[in-house]
């Protein structure tokens, strides 16, 4: 099985993660493909598409009853993607990075009710209570381009991250103050970025999406 065998436009996997509770792989592929995630319940033999879209995305968080998704995306700012797996819905939150022309995802965890973020451009860890306002954790702005290697796990009540060349442990307090000071991640309209989107698609001659 290769990422060609899920969507043959595709060129490489970005993640995987499993959701225990209902078995389930769930990938996320790229780059400049159509399905960028599809599901697997019997261990990866056969998948299904659950997004074909122009929002591309890298990291997987099983959050319940829904999954969350950080953007990878050339064509939108940055965000987050929401799939409640019930009712099978899609929601974006498109966010944008003051001074960046894009805030790309490559980690996502949750710490109880906080969210952190490893973004690989710009290389930083960011936490959020709303999935919408992200504040910093760490911000390294000498790296240049994207960087692969940030990572985030959760260990015990701490967070623990690393760039690369960096290993990072952050507490609840260091949570605590990074959230009193001011979101570098915020919302934003995307309205230009929706009808590039569409271009996107209709380029690739899928109407609906």
């Amino acid at each position: 099985m290769t990422n060609v065998d899920v969507d043959p436009t595709s060129k490489h996997f970005h993640y995987i993660a499993f959701d225990g509770g209902r078995g389930l792989l769930i990938a996320t592929l790229g780059d400049g493909n159509v399905v960028r995630v599809a599901v697997s319940s019997d261990h990866g033999f056969t998948w299904r598409s659950v997004y074909r879209g122009p929002w591309q995305f890298v990291p997987v968080l099983v959050d319940g009853g829904r999954w969350v998704f950080g953007f990878d995306s050339g064509i939108a700012r940055g965000g987050v993607g929401i799939y409640g797996v019930e009712d099978e819905r899609w929601r974006f939150i498109f966010l944008r990075l003051g001074g960046h022309p894009h805030a790309q995802f490559a980690s996502l965890v949750r710490l109880g009710s906080y969210y952190v973020g490893g973004l690989g451009s710009l290389t930083a860890i960011v936490v959020s209570e709303d999935l919408r306002y992200w504040y910093p954790l760490y911000v390294d702005a000498s790296i240049p381009g994207y960087n692969h290697f940030v990572s985030v796990e959760v260990w015990g009540d701490n967070i623990v991250a690393t760039t690369g060349k960096e290993l990072l442990v952050f507490d609840s307090d260091d949570v605590r103050k990074a959230l009193s000071g001011k979101p570098i991640l915020t919302p934003y309209g995307a309205y230009f970025d929706r009808v590039r989107g569409v271009a996107y698609m209709v380029r690739r001659g899928l109407w609906r999406f």
